[in-house]
C-alpha cells in the first residue's frame, strides 16, 4: 500500500533547501538525499518522495482543485478555500511506501509546520492544524468547516436556455453509460447564440502552428523546424516562439508541446477533415495528424472551407468539460481516472475546443480550462 498527501502552500514558491535537508535531523534511522528536484527520506523498511509540482502544471492543477472545491465545499466555506486555492504559491506531493508509519507521520508533521500548507488526503482537505475543511464520508463529499444552518435549496435554473439544459442531459447520460462519475450541478456551456467560435482561416493557421511545435518536441532537429516554419508561414504565438528559440530545451518542455498533437486532432476534427476524435482514452497517432497536413500542403490547407456545425463543437466541448470534472476529481481523491480515460488526452482537448468556441475571449496561450 503507498500513502500520498498532496501539500498547498501558500507561504512558500519553492521548497526551501535547507529546511528539507535538515527535516530529519534527530530523527533515528533515516537519510536524506537529492533525486533530481525531489527530496527523498529513507529508513529501514521505508521510503517518503516529496516532489513539487512544476511551475508550468500548476496553472491548470489549481484551475481543477477550484473547480473541486464548488463542488464538494459547502456555500459558506467554498469562496474561503477558493481563495486559499488562487492563493497557492507551491504544490508538493509526498509519496510514503509501503505506507506511514509513526515517523512518516512525524516528518509530515514537521513539513506541515514549516509549510504551513492545506492538505489534501484521500479521505479530505485539511487544515495544517487538522481541521477539516473538506471530508469525504461513505457517498458524498462534504465540508465541515462553517456548514450552513440547513441544506441549501435547489439551484434554479429555470432562467438557463433549454438547448444548454438539453446537452448537458445528453452528455451526462453518455458518460453515466461509460461509468464515468458525473456532477449533476456542474453548470451549463454557452448556448449557439452566445458562441464566439473561430474563424475557418484562424483554425487554420492555429492548426499549422501545432504541427510544427509538435514535431519539434517529438524530435525534429531545430534547423528543420525552423524552415517548416518558415516554408508555410506559420503564425506561431509567443509561448511557441520562446520553445523553438531553445536550441536544446528539457524534456519537460518538449512533453508539453508534444501533447499539442492531440489539440491538433481536435482542430482536424473541427475542420470536418479526415479524423475522427473518438473517446479521449488514447493517444492520436502522430503520423496520421501530420500526414494529413503534409499531404495537403500549405495551399491547399489554407484553401480548407468547411468547419463543423457549432452546435456539434458544443456538444463535443459540454462532453469533454464534464470529462475533465470527473479526472480532476479523481486526481484529487488519489484515484485514477475512471473508465480508462487518460488525463493528458481529456486536458488538451478541452483546452483546445475552449480556444475553439471563444471561451473568455482568451488568446491560445491563456486558455483556461476550468472545472
Amino acid at each position: 500500500m503507498t500513502d500520498n498527501v498532496t501539500f498547498y502552500s501558500v507561504a512558500y514558491a519553492t521548497l526551501p533547501p535547507e529546511p528539507m535537508e535538515t527535516l530529519a535531523e534527530g530523527v533515528d534511522g533515516v537519510r536524506h538525499r537529492r533525486d533530481g528536484a525531489a527530496h527523498v527520506y529513507e529508513w529501514a523498511d521505508r521510503t517518503m518522495r516529496c516532489t513539487a509540482m512544476p511551475e508550468a502544471e500548476m496553472a491548470g492543477h489549481l484551475e481543477g482543485f477550484q473547480g473541486f472545491v464548488r463542488a464538494h465545499a459547502t456555500p459558506a466555506a467554498a469562496p474561503a478555500l477558493i481563495e486559499r486555492v488562487r492563493a497557492t504559491r507551491l504544490v508538493v506531493g509526498v509519496v510514503i511506501e509501503p505506507g506511514h508509519d509513526a515517523i512518516s507521520q512525524e516528518l509530515v508533521g514537521r513539513m506541515l509546520g514549516g509549510l504551513e500548507p492545506m492538505v489534501v488526503l484521500p479521505h479530505g482537505v485539511f487544515d495544517a492544524d487538522g481541521t477539516a475543511l473538506i471530508t469525504f464520508g461513505a457517498t458524498e463529499p462534504k465540508a465541515t468547516s462553517a456548514p450552513p444552518a440547513s441544506a441549501p435549496a435547489p439551484r434554479d435554473e429555470s432562467h438557463l436556455a433549454p438547448e444548454a439544459l438539453q446537452r448537458r442531459q445528453r452528455s451526462i447520460a453518455q458518460l453515466r453509460a461509460e461509468g464515468v462519475p458525473v456532477l449533476e450541478t456542474l453548470p451549463v456551456i454557452e448556448t449557439e447564440a452566445e458562441a464566439k467560435v473561430r474563424p475557418i482561416e484562424e483554425i487554420v493557421e492555429r492548426a499549422i502552428a501545432l504541427s510544427f511545435v509538435a514535431v519539434r518536441g517529438e524530435g525534429l532537429e531545430l534547423d528543420r523546424t525552423l524552415e517548416l516554419v518558415d516554408e508555410w508561414s506559420a503564425q506561431l504565438t509567443p509561448a511557441e516562439e520562446a520553445f523553438l528559440a531553445l536550441e536544446h530545451p528539457t524534456d519537460h518542455q518538449r512533453v508539453q508541446f508534444v501533447w499539442r498533437y492531440e489539440a491538433l486532432g481536435v482542430l482536424f476534427w473541427a475542420l470536418e477533415l479526415d479524423f475522427e476524435l473518438g473517446r479521449p482514452d488514447h493517444i492520436v497517432d502522430a503520423g496520421e495528424v501530420i500526414g494529413l497536413l503534409r499531404s495537403m500542403g500549405p495551399s491547399a490547407f489554407r484553401s480548407w472551407s468547411r468547419r463543423r456545425a457549432v452546435g456539434e463543437l458544443l456538444d463535443a466541448a459540454d462532453l469533454i468539460y464534464r470529462y475533465h470534472w470527473a479526472v480532476v476529481d479523481a486526481r484529487l481523491r488519489f484515484e485514477p481516472p475512471p473508465a480508462d480515460l487518460d488525463r493528458g488526452v481529456v486536458y488538451e482537448r478541452h483546452y483546445a475546443l475552449n480556444w475553439l468556441l471563444g471561451y473568455l475571449d482568451q488568446s491560445w496561450d491563456d486558455v483556461s480550462t476550468d472545472t
